[in-house]
């Protein structure tokens, strides 16, 4: 087996009752060890994707990879362990829900304006571990969790931890109700800045906005 790792582009096309070369027309034998079967949901209007596929002798998986996306990623396409979204760049891009970023999962989210949203948009759990590269996160209202909201025994990094060129995300503009409302971080959380910011980050503590008077 050769192993490594690969990017797999899939077009979309209208179902045709071709044979392969075996003269089949039906799904993969799951039974079969040797394949496997994934089912996920695709947005309407996506005609093009890309999953990157991990291959070594003792396992096969596949990790989501979502390429040029112009539109918020469903849910649906969020639920492999290993995740890279790579937004459109120049193409604003309203959030929808919040992606959660589950304990032992982990996403990576570079280039994009992301603007428009009314919640949080990443939450972060225990265990949990984001990766945010050259994204502009700007001019939401988002709820108080912020537009980043990172938890006790999560790991944010800011701009690629491996890998170069690095660059650390733009967050700022996001409000609550007039309240600035970008980078919220629980104690027992772990930032990492991984490059020169480009602009300030705006940074609020969690303990704090808990608090009776909020520190300033």
């Amino acid at each position: 087996m050769l192993s490594g790792e690969y990017k797999v582009t899939f077009v979309l096309n209208p179902l045709e009752e071709n044979p392969d070369s075996e003269n089949n027309t039906s799904d993969a034998d799951t039974s079969d060890p040797d394949q496997t079967e994934d089912t996920f949901v695709i947005p309407e209007g996506i005609t093009t994707f890309a999953r990157k596929v991990i291959v070594s002798p003792s396992l096969v998986r596949s990790a989501g990879l979502l390429d040029d996306l112009a539109t918020w990623p469903d849910e649906s396409l969020l639920t492999e362990d290993v995740i890279e979204i790579n937004f459109r760049v120049g193409v604003p891009i309203k959030p929808g829900k919040t992606i959660n970023v589950r304990s032992g999962q982990t996403i990576t989210v570079s280039n994009g304006l992301l603007t428009g949203g009314t919640n949080a948009l990443f939450n972060v759990q225990d265990g949990g571990h984001l990766t945010l590269d050259n994204v502009t996160i700007t001019g939401n209202t988002a709820d108080n969790q912020g537009a980043v909201c990172v938890q006790n025994g999560a790991l944010l990094d800011l701009g690629y931890n491996d890998k170069n060129p690095s660059t650390t995300p733009q967050i700022s503009g996001n409000t609550q109700n007039g309240e600035a409302r970008n980078l919220v971080v629980s104690d027992g959380a772990r930032v990492r800045l991984n490059a020169k910011p480009l602009q300030a980050i705006g940074i609020s503590y969690a303990d704090d906005m808990n608090a009776s008077a909020l520190k300033r």
